[in-house]
C-alpha cells in the first residue's frame, strides 16, 4: 500500500534532495529563517524598549514536479543573530525554484525607530523595519505562499506603542514598557519573548520554532546598559511524497 514519506532539512546552508525512483511529484513545506530582535549599544539615549524580529515567509504542502531518480537543490536559511544594535535578517530558504524569504531584524539602536518590530519575510518593499509600531507582515500569495508575521513593537517612554495581530493570526507580542516586543511567530512555533526588565536581553526563538523571530531587548536603565536582541530561528525545508 502506498504511504506518505518525508524528509526534513534543518541545517543552514546548501543540501540536495534525491528523488526516489518512480516519484514525479512532491509537496514542500518550507520557511525562511527568522529575523533577530533589536538591541541597544549602551550609549546615546535609551528611551525605548526594542522591537522583535519578523518571522520568515513560508509555504505549506506546495506541489512541485520532479524527475524520477533526479536531484533537487535545497537551501536552508540561517537565523538572524541578535546584537547590541540592529538585529540580523533571516536567510532565504529554497527548494528548486521555490523560495521563501527570511524575516527582517529590528533596526535597534537609540532612536524611536528602535521600537518598531522587524518586517515579516515577503513584505513588499521592506528593507529592514516595517512602518508603524509593529513589523509589516509579508504578502499572502494564494494559494500556497504566506508572508511571515511582523515582530511586535517595543514601547517609547513618551508615546507607548504596541505590537498587534497579523492577518494569519501569528504576531509578535506587544511590549509592556520596559519590556521589548516579541518576535513574530511561525506555524512551527512562537517567536522569542521580549526582554522582561531594564537592560534585559531578548529571548531567542526556540530552535524547533522554524522561521520565528527573536525578541527585542528591554528598555535600558538610564541609557547606559547594553541590551541584546534575541536570535531568530533557522529556516526549514520539508519534502513529502507518496511511494
Amino acid at each position: 500500500m502506498a504511504q506518505f514519506q518525508h524528509q526534513r532539512f534543518t541545517t543552514p546552508g546548501a543540501d540536495t534532495f534525491n528523488v526516489p525512483t518512480g516519484v514525479t511529484m512532491v509537496f514542500v513545506s518550507m520557511t525562511g529563517a527568522g529575523g533577530a530582535g533589536g538591541g541597544f549599544p549602551g550609549t546615546g539615549g535609551g528611551g525605548v524598549s526594542l522591537g522583535g524580529g519578523g518571522a520568515g515567509e513560508y509555504c505549506l504542502r506546495y506541489p512541485y514536479q520532479v524527475t524520477s531518480g533526479g536531484t533537487v537543490p535545497v537551501v536552508v536559511g540561517a537565523k538572524g543573530v541578535g546584537t547590541s544594535s540592529a538585529g540580523g535578517d533571516g536567510g532565504l530558504s529554497s527548494f528548486g525554484t521555490i523560495q521563501c524569504q527570511g524575516g527582517f531584524g529590528c533596526l535597534g539602536g537609540t532612536t524611536a525607530s528602535a521600537a518598531i518590530g522587524g518586517a515579516g519575510g515577503g513584505a513588499a518593499g521592506a528593507t529592514a523595519a516595517g512602518s508603524g509600531v509593529r513589523g509589516v507582515r509579508g504578502t499572502y500569495c494564494a494559494p500556497y505562499h504566506t508572508g511571515g508575521s511582523g515582530g511586535g513593537g517595543g514601547q517609547q517612554v513618551t508615546a507607548p506603542t504596541k505590537g498587534g495581530p497579523c492577518i494569519n493570526g501569528y504576531f509578535g507580542g506587544e511590549g509592556a514598557f520596559p519590556k521589548g516586543g516579541g518576535g513574530g511567530a511561525s506555524p512551527w512555533g512562537d517567536g522569542g519573548d521580549g526582554g522582561v526588565s531594564s537592560g534585559g536581553t531578548g529571548v531567542s526563538a526556540a530552535a524547533t520554532a522554524y522561521g520565528a523571530g527573536g525578541g527585542g531587548g528591554g528598555q535600558p536603565s538610564g541609557g547606559s546598559d547594553t541590551t541584546f536582541g534575541g536570535d531568530g530561528a533557522d529556516g526549514m525545508v520539508e519534502v513529502f511524497w507518496i511511494e
